[in-house]
């Protein structure tokens, strides 16, 4: 209803008595019960806060003209009369300038509203003409470009074509599981703003085209959610996590620190991928254990373990040792070269962790002997340990989730595809990318937690940036150590022996040796142990300190403290990327498949004993019947000529002789005395006349 309007008395006092006429009860809109401040306060940003200022300001301007023709009266006094109210509304409008339908709908409003001022607040907010796309023009349309406004560039943007809106939404299709909105943008600018070309090694390679000459991914989005639909983030995130609530914690994680070394957080999960092995890719393995130190000042990745060991404090302590020194030796075994203190180390004073996997006499050793210490988060409480929990999450989205063989953190459900069906890489691949991860997440940018000082020279406000200033400007905290004793004491021990040729590695009972890897120095001929083993000719038990991922070496405590024994015997092959566990595995495999097939072996083996025995047998059986039949007795054996024999059977096998040519008149060899039958004789001759 555009505005009041007049009915009879005996028509109300019918629709009243019908029911056809009721009263009804409408609330105020919320925004209508506000205080101006409130309303302008609860603005989420400050375009919205300023668009909310515009609109009081225009809600003042109406009142001011409608206060000139209405007053102070109330709707129940004007509204019989309203008619009356023709001639003023007419001086007003001449007045301000305004036309008189508009004021009429100030008032009806005004009045709907229930006299209340905010009704007059302009709805502004619901233009746009929802619903309706809006035609695209020579001229970009959105916010500019920083770069423009600051005139470094001459073009405001791409601005979309004909067509453009729909390839979006295409792309957008492809954010599913595993693609990301940032992978599907990059896979549509490949396929429709790029330029194709073939590098040296004839691959083909898509060069991207200038910002400014393809669409932004806020316009991907946006087009991509208008055109294709919102993405279905309950089917793909599962019912338990979209119902899940979430915590908030006020403050941050720095609040609890001022320098570099005074605390780090660490905490191990699942890699959600299942790889194969590195000796066949039709050896599936399951999802590895990761373990991640992050230095709490400069949010810096630290430290890391990566393997199929279950979470522990063994696996704790290894990481916390990687934390400890440069990474420029262990990163350079997967193939990535950096230079030295590109990633520094640091052993941290104290350490926050899950209530459960430090909680062991090797970590209470460790403490005493660094002076380190250990704290634990309360259970179940995963806000406590942020950094190292979001540092989690980012490498599941960037990395785990990607490749393929990802349970992407699910259970498998009916009918889904079976994850490990679709494995295909193994250790030594998934490692360089993971590590290239770290350094870039090392490498972004965080000017919150940068110092004023570095950013005034000019140094990139990036984590290890920021780490590296804090150390060598002598705001840490850290504890200082010996490498080679924070080795004895973090690396685990196996049980080994040494031999001759060196140290070999045992299985876990002790029993069996590792074959495929040996260990030797020249520092170790001087140990007693090993003299031992090489004067005696036997194996001397003993424990050496191994990173099972890393076979490239192991430590051997000695007197003189811990001695590096390189591995001498296995393939570089199987030093790049190859585990401990990963190599038991194949050495697994490989007994199971000796097994398998012994009896196939057992049975080629009877064959070929009782095949040579017919051999005997016959060759028996003719020497007895060249001797019945020979009227001349054979010359004793120990009164022939070798020599002779072997010229005579040289002439014979020659092949003038094998082919049937020549003189054959040779004589014949006589033939040797037979011997008696022995007990072994009778009884393969009956095996063979029953089996045979």
């Amino acid at each position: 209803m555009l505005g009041p309007q007049r009915y009879s008395l005996s028509t109300i006092s019918e629709a009243l008595a019908s029911g056809g006429l009721v009263m009804e009860d409408i609330p105020l809109p919320g925004q209508w019960k506000l205080t101006d401040a409130d309303y302008v306060g609860s603005a989420a940003t400050e375009r919205e806060k300023a668009l909310r200022l515009g609109r009081i300001k225009k809600r003042d301007q109406r009142w001011h003209v409608l206060s000139e023709v209405i007053g102070a009266a109330k709707a129940q006094d004007i509204v019989p009369v309203a008619y009356l109210l023709v001639e003023k509304i007419t001086e007003v409008s001449r007045r301000h300038g305004i036309s008189k339908p508009t004021i009429y709908s100030w008032l009806h409003r005004f009045w709907a509203g229930r006299e209340c001022l905010n009704s007059l607040l302009p709805n502004t907010n619901r233009c746009g003409s929802p619903g309706s796309r809006k035609k695209q023009t020579g001229r970009r349309l959105g916010r500019k470009s920083q770069r423009y406004k600051a005139g470094r560039v001459q073009s405001e943007g791409y601005s979309l074509k004909e067509g453009d809106p729909e390839r979006l939404a295409c792309g957008y299709a492809l954010v599913k599981p595993g693609v990301t909105l940032r992978d599907a943008y990059l896979l549509t600018m490949g396929a429709y703003w790029s330029s194709p070309h073939q590098d040296e090694c004839g691959k083909l390679q898509y060069e991207l085209f200038p910002d400014h000459m393809r669409p932004t991914q806020p316009q991907f989005a946006y087009w991509g959610r208008k055109l294709h639909g919102s993405p279905l983030r309950r089917k793909v995130m599962g019912l338990d996590r979209w119902l899940t609530s979430t915590l908030a914690v006020a403050g941050s994680a720095q609040d609890q620190v001022h320098a570099v070394g005074q605390m780090a957080m660490i905490d191990s999960t699942s890699t959600d991928l299942y790889l194969t092995s590195m000796m066949s890719r039709h050896l599936v393995l399951p999802p590895m254990a990761r373990t991640i130190v992050i230095e709490v000042r400069s949010t810096c990745a630290m430290g890391f373990h990566v393997g199929w060991e279950d979470p522990s404090s063994d696996t704790s302590l290894l990481a916390i040792l990687c934390a400890a020194q440069d990474k420029k030796e262990i990163v350079a075994r997967y193939g990535i070269d950096i230079e030295l203190d590109e990633w520094p180390g640091m052993l941290h004073r104290l350490y926050l962790a899950d209530n459960g996997e430090m909680k062991s006499e090797a970590i209470k050793e460790a403490e005493k002997q660094f002076r380190f210490g250990v704290e634990f988060a309360k259970a179940y409480s995963g806000q406590s340990k942020s950094l190292v929990e979001s540092s989690h999450h980012a490498t599941h989205k960037a990395l785990d989730h990607k490749l393929p063989g990802t349970t992407r953190g699910k259970q498998r459900k009916r009918g889904q595809p079976d994850p490990k069906s679709e494995a295909l890489w193994n250790y030594g691949e998934y490692m360089p990318e993971f590590i290239l991860e770290l350094i870039a997440y090392n490498n972004q940018e965080v000017p919150d937690l940068a110092p004023v000082d570095m950013v005034r020279v000019g140094i990139a406000p990036t984590r290890i940036n920021i780490f590296r200033w804090l150390r060598d400007h002598g705001v840490r905290a850290d504890i200082g150590f010996d490498l080679d004793q924070l080795r004895a004491f973090t690396l685990p021990s196996y049980k080994a022996v040494f031999r001759r040729d060196g140290v070999h590695l045992l299985t876990e009972d002790g029993s069996t040796r590792i074959r495929g890897h040996r260990f030797f120095a020249e520092e170790v001929v001087a140990d007693a142990r090993w003299q031992k083993a090489a004067t005696d000719n036997r194996s001397v038990d003993l424990t050496v300190k191994l990173n099972p991922q890393d076979l490239t070496h192991v430590w051997l405590p000695t007197e003189e403290g811990l001695v590096c024994l390189p591995n001498v015997q296995a393939e570089q092959a199987l030093l790049d990327g190859l585990t401990l566990g990963d190599w038991k595995g194949f050495l697994g495999e490989e007994a199971l498949r000796n097994d398998s097939g012994r009896q196939a072996k057992d049975q080629h083996e009877l064959d070929k004993l009782v095949r040579r025995d017919k051999v005997s047998r016959a060759a028996t059986a003719e020497k007895k019947k060249e001797l019945q039949e020979s009227s001349v007795a054979p010359t004793p054996v120990k009164n022939q000529s070798l020599r002779q024999n072997k010229a005579q059977e040289k002439e014979h096998l020659s092949p003038k002789t094998l082919t049937g040519s020549g003189d054959t008149g040779s004589e014949k060899i006589p033939p040797a005395s037979p011997s008696a039958p022995d007990a072994a004789e009778i009884a393969m001759e009956d095996f063979m006349r029953e089996f045979g």
